[in-house]
């Protein structure tokens, strides 16, 4: 199986290293397009393009690896390689959260395979359980810590009576926060998985503009103490059930409560999400595409890939 991969940062650098240190996964990186070719890299200048086309018109590349920021211009190479019937891995996702009836649509119609486990929840992992061990279960609800930034800072500010200000300056120095974490602290980030986990627990299609998040990034010391005293939650968590939407993310103390009816994701704040976890998700996934021929696309849509549309 021969990899085009867009992107190769420290997910893509990260990602390329797990591939040559996994035995039994017979992969070949072919290109990687990038969009500075001045920037020195830690391969030979043979494996590098700037032209998307070099991957998409390669007859002999059978997978695409999504790795960019861009969501905009993720849609369009996601997109662009589903229609010439190569199979895509990505864990993008603003991108799928906002583009899954159009990604649904093309899957479908070509028949190749779109798999994003390290999208959401990648150190669980929750796709692939909904889809495998779920998938006869009539399910009420969904709930869950989608986001590890905000638990490991809500951690801190509960049980070592940290300031908001500290324990994300630590969850920066730290690795578990990025230096711009406005998608983590104002709750679009677990909004987005929450809206690409309705698809596969209920079957249906949901908008991000359509669900309400609210994040923490207004959590002052008032709020903490008020909490405590109330024996308020630290968590975040992020919910759905069979009666309406509510993708939360509040404060604690507020005075919502997440019951437990499905499950709940409870593990220590170092031990979040990141990006080792997102890493063994697209290992797994280009694992699975390894496995079968390509060129059987159709096998390998809503039928064998289990972590895909």
């Amino acid at each position: 199986m021969k990899i085009g991969l867009f992107g190769f940062g420290c997910v893509g650098q990260g990602l390329w290293k797990v591939l040559h240190e996994t035995k039994g996964i017979r992969t070949e990186i072919k290109r990687i397009c990038i969009k500075n070719p001045e920037k020195a890299r830690p391969l030979p200048a043979h494996f590098f393009t700037t032209a998307a086309s070099d991957i998409l018109d390669d007859p002999e590349i059978d997978v695409v690896v999504e790795l960019i920021d861009d969501a905009a211009a993720a849609f369009e190479l996601v997109s662009a390689a589903l229609e010439r019937g190569k199979s895509v891995v990505t864990a993008n996702k603003k991108m799928i959260a906002h583009h899954l009836p159009e990604l649904h649509a093309l899957q479908q119609k070509t028949g190749a395979s779109l798999l994003y486990e390290g999208a959401c929840c990648a150190s669980i992992p929750i796709i692939r359980n909904l889809e495998e061990y779920y998938d006869n279960d009539l399910l009420t609800s969904v709930e869950g810590i989608f986001n590890g930034t905000t638990n490991y800072i809500l951690s801190k500010v509960f049980e070592e009576q940290m300031s908001f200000e500290a324990a994300l300056k630590l969850a920066q120095e730290n690795g578990f926060a990025e230096s711009d974490p406005r998608l983590d602290l104002e709750g679009f980030d677990p909004k987005y998985k929450l809206c690409i986990l309705l698809l596969h627990a209920f079957g249906v299609f949901v908008q991000p503009e359509s669900v309400f998040h609210f994040g923490i990034h207004r959590l002052n010391g008032f709020d903490a103490e008020f909490a405590r005293r109330r024996g308020g939650s630290r968590s975040a968590p992020s919910h759905r059930d069979a009666h309406g939407w509510r993708a939360r993310a509040h404060r604690a103390g507020t005075g919502l409560h997440a019951t437990r009816r499905w499950w709940r994701q409870e593990r220590p704040a170092e031990l979040g999400g990141g990006i080792c976890a997102t890493h063994r998700c697209r290992r797994c996934d280009l694992a699975g595409l390894s496995r079968w021929n390509p060129s059987t696309a159709a096998a390998l849509g809503a039928a064998c890939d289990h972590s895909g549309i």
